[in-house]
């Protein structure tokens, strides 16, 4: 059988190699070589290297194969493999054809210097001098010889078009003359598209005169002549897109992005016809990914920003903007979206700068200066606020949203209601505009005012039932019940389901203890159908204030019971357990539930972080996995995951749980800085500094950076490097924590350990009112080596937390052996306060009081620390020391019989020192 299935096998391979035609041929080289040139005449380019490549198998050290091979190649745009059977080619017979192919290939590898040799060591006797000159030219100007390059053509007058238009358009160039240039190399245009060199330069030229449809077909024809040259479908989708043909530049863009999904141009190129169709979710992924492969222009910048912002991603926004601010000069346009964003952000003095530096501004602006002094007064800064109240007056706002937020602005920092109460008298005013004077009168608890305001809206719109709600506010608020309450049955009688008429009356009867009406009141909240989210929350606020929030929840549950199949009973029922903590009820509802029935995010949210908040942390991460799986386009459960991990030290799980994370969100630099906190700590260098490039092109503000390059630099045992970086950090974020880490990190290495000290103290002067701790460290690090600057930190600490009974009890003994007695007992006496049952203290204290001989003192702390700490051999050694100067009898029986019945009471060094004392009794 096995040798009938060989049998088999090998009639099958022969059958193969027969059906090849090309396993058992017997043609000669010249035979192949004949059948290329017939290949060639037909521009049959794909059979000609067949035929020439069996020609070099069979010959290989055929000149004229490898030189044909290597032409052929050069057709299609195979430069290297070009250049490799041109140079054998050349090698083995350097005729004056082969010579100027080699250099045509080495110019087109970029070996330019060897390229010139070569032509320089031709010597022409039926070859074209046009086309060696023309490479000589290319080869001059592309190592920077551009005087030499043009005699080179303005020395040998061409012969023959297409190199007579290309001489003379490279020397118009050279005079600025692009328009000459381009008409001169257009009237023989038709004649020469199969031309490489004339249509390479045809194309530039009519990109330059853009006249980009004209370069569009040109490169066009350059890709059919070099189909290999990926760059050349780069810059024929360039000219599609100046062209606004954005479907022929789509489709060449998707080819070269399936086979190189990482190219930066192709990223890039994408980006923007995805931009100028409006498509700025893909514009914002393809932009950023441009970046990421080092493409960090003005384009790519321009359109991640633009698109983060509309995509609402502000943040991402931001860096993008401040990076383009940093490589160009923004146009008007682009500050005014810098502004928007940094605005939304919250208050900016760059927003407000860019803002101040418009030189052309107009009544759209306004907008923008009200939104910057309204940030601008959130943020405490009320001269910006009134600047940006006198530029927005200036350009004379008419919209009445504008003006509204004019007058508030204006009301907040120069308490003046003007603008709000003229709009309020024009008939331009509006719900928005009324509303906005009646909140100005009621934070001035101007309730009055407010009443009499909607009193007047009323007056206009009877019915309106936010002008009812502000009037029986105001009421309430003056004490008038019966005036809030008649308002408020208006509005109901109008809006029977209005929230805010429903909890005033149920708040009415809560604060008067009359929980069933309370109770009938906040049930109408959620008695209908269409009731909200936001009344079943006030209906589950107001149980709880009546302390029936139990009750609430059995309502929820029953709910939830009688409607199962809809997620917002479940929903709120769960969020009502989540909230109370009844996290073991919340798993139990949860794991007994289909995802699909509650909102999947939610769902998996309370599950995972119920076991988060019951320490179940397996569960929780197991949670969280089925979260990412349920919600594949969600980044937060993978967040969440190596916070987790994070938070409780498991890094190589982080770790794995980050490269999981990529393959789904590859260009998320939320989770490189995950990568790169969990390699350090797990002391894995390997690729670290190539992701902190990447994290640092995308936001090179990021303050986090400077850490992770300090740590990096530390792991790699360049402890200066490692300083630097982290002092770098410091000065961005100059916390304590911060300020500790560089002063234990220079503290470690002898060359900046003095410096150490140095740097503690200058963050402690610079931040006093958070130094206690910084000058108890000092303290504490001085002890050993500098008693008077120790105590010098010492009285710093307790000058800002006089509790900390340590720094009392060093200053004690530091004090005591300085011989300044007072001081000593004073500290003592403060730690021994502060921390009445602790042995060290009464220790220091007990030795104070012996050196200043007040032996009754002495012996009493000494006695009593040692009653505490009976296994501490230092404090009974300290006792026996004060017995030699105790003459009370007793207290000598007492001590003695302490020590020698405590634990430490048969070491020799303190039994002999007890047997003097004995020998004096």
């Amino acid at each position: 059988m096995d040798h009938m299935n060989n049998n088999i096998g090998i009639l099958g391979v022969c059958f193969f190699c027969l059906a090849l035609s090309g396993c058992f041929s017997s043609k000669s080289t010249d035979t192949y070589i004949a059948e290329s040139k017939a290949y060639i005449a037909n521009n049959d380019t794909s059979a000609a290297i067949i035929a020439l490549k069996n020609a070099v198998a069979s010959e290989p050290s055929n000149a004229e194969a490898r030189y044909l091979l290597g032409n052929e190649y050069l057709k299609i745009g195979s430069y290297l493999q070009a250049q490799k059977e041109i140079e054998i080619a050349y090698e083995l017979t350097p005729t004056e054809d082969i010579a100027l192919s080699y250099a045509k290939v080495l110019y087109l590898v970029d070996s330019f210097t060897e390229s010139l040799s070569v032509i320089d060591g031709i010597k022409p006797e039926n070859l074209s001098l046009d086309e060696l000159h023309y490479y000589k030219y290319l080869n001059l100007f592309a190592l920077g010889e551009i005087d030499e390059a043009l005699s080179v053509l303005s020395l040998n007058k061409a012969k023959q078009e297409p190199y007579i238009s290309l001489y003379k358009a490279i020397m118009l160039l050279e005079q600025k003359k692009g328009v000459e240039a381009y008409t001169l190399t257009k009237n023989i245009a038709e004649a020469h598209q199969n031309h490489l060199e004339f249509v390479q330069v045809h194309a530039r030229l009519a990109n330059l005169n853009q006249d980009f449809g004209v370069a569009a077909e040109f490169y066009e024809h350059y890709s059919r002549l070099q189909p290999e040259q990926h760059i050349i479908k780069l810059m024929l989708a360039d000219a599609y897109i100046k062209d606004k043909n954005f479907k022929p530049a789509s489709l060449i863009l998707d080819k070269l992005l399936k086979e190189f999904p990482s190219n930066g141009y192709s990223n890039l190129f994408r980006a923007m016809v995805h931009f100028e169709q409006q498509q700025c979710k893909q514009a914002h992924s393809r932009a950023v990914k441009a970046i990421q492969a080092g493409l960090s222009t003005n384009t790519s910048r321009l359109i991640a920003g633009t698109c983060a912002y509309k995509i609402d991603k502000l943040e991402e926004a931001y860096s993008h903007l401040i990076a383009l601010q940093k490589i160009s000069t923004l146009d008007e346009s682009i500050k005014r979206l810098l502004s928007v964003v940094q605005l939304r952000l919250g208050y900016s003095d760059d927003a407000v700068d860019n803002l101040m530096s418009l030189t052309e501004t107009s009544e759209a602006d306004s907008s923008l200066f009200i939104e910057a002094g309204m940030q601008a007064y959130k943020s405490g800064n009320e001269s910006v606020a009134k600047a940006m109240v006198e530029r927005s007056k200036a350009l004379s706002p008419s919209k009445i949203e504008d003006l509204t937020k004019l007058g508030l602005l204006d009301f907040s920092v120069s308490q003046d209601d003007s603008l709000l109460r003229d709009l309020s008298d024009t008939d331009n005013a509006n719900g928005k505009s009324r509303l906005a004077l009646i909140a100005v009168y009621l934070r001035q608890k101007k309730f009055s005012d407010a009443l009499k305001e909607a009193e007047k809206w009323l007056a206009l719109d009877g019915e309106n039932v936010e002008a009812l709600n502000v009037a029986g506010y105001s009421a309430m608020n003056l004490t008038r019940d019966d005036l809030a309450a008649s308002y408020f049955e208006k509005s109901l009688s109008i809006k029977s389901d209005n929230t805010m008429a429903i909890t005033f009356f149920a708040d009415k009867y809560i604060a008067q203890k009359d929980l069933e009406n309370a109770q009938k009141m906040l049930s109408k909240l959620i008695g209908s159908e269409q009731a909200s989210l936001i009344n079943y929350t006030y209906y589950y606020a107001g149980y709880k204030r009546m302390g029936l929030e139990e009750q609430a929840i059995q309502v929820l549950a029953s709910k939830y019971k009688s409607n199962k199949e809809n997620a917002d009973f479940l929903y709120l029922y769960t969020k009502a357990l989540f909230s109370e903590k009844k996290y073991h009820k919340v798993i139990d509802l949860l794991r007994s539930t289909s995802a699909n029935k509650i909102y999947p995010e939610q769902h998996w949210y309370m599950l995972a972080e119920s076991y988060v908040a019951l320490k179940e942390l397996e569960a929780a991460f197991r949670a969280f996995e089925l979260w990412t799986k349920s919600s594949p386009s969600s980044i937060r459960p993978w967040l969440r995951l190596l916070s987790l991990s994070e938070m409780t030290m498991q890094y190589s799980k982080g770790s794995s749980i980050v490269r999981q994370a990529k393959v789904h969100f590859p260009d998320d630099v939320k989770l490189d800085i995950y990568d790169i906190n969990f390699r350090l700590k797990l002391k894995n260098t390997t690729g670290v500094e190539k992701l902190i490039e990447k994290v640092e092109l995308f936001d090179p503000n990021l303050v986090t950076l400077w850490r992770f390059k300090s740590e990096l630099a530390l792991l790699l045992n360049k402890h200066d490097d490692s300083v630097l970086a982290l002092t770098e950090y410091y000065k961005l974020k100059p916390t304590n924590k911060a300020a500790l880490s560089v002063y234990q990190l220079m503290k470690s290495d002898i060359k900046t350990k003095n410096r150490s000290y140095e740097f503690l103290t200058t963050h402690a002067e610079k931040f006093p009112q958070r130094a206690k701790d910084m000058w108890f460290i000092l303290g504490n690090d001085y002890l050993s080596t500098d008693p008077n600057k120790a105590k010098s930190a010492y009285l710093k600490s307790i000058d800002l937390n006089d509790k900390n009974y340590i720094a009392h009890n060093n200053l004690a003994w530091l004090y005591s052996q300085s011989g300044e007695m007072d001081k000593a007992i004073e500290h003592g006496l403060s730690a021994n306060k502060l921390s009445p049952n602790n042995p060290q203290i009464m220790d220091t204290l007990g030795m104070v009081y012996l050196k200043n001989k007040e032996y009754s003192k002495a012996y009493g702390y000494l006695f009593e620390a040692f009653q505490v700490d009976s296994d501490n051999t230092a404090i009974a050694s300290n006792l026996i020391e004060v017995l030699i100067d105790i003459t009370d009898k007793s207290q000598l029986n007492d001590a003695i019989n302490l020590i020698e019945s405590s634990p430490v009471g048969s070491e020799a060094s303190l039994s002999e020192k007890l047997n003097d004392i004995k020998a004096k009794l």
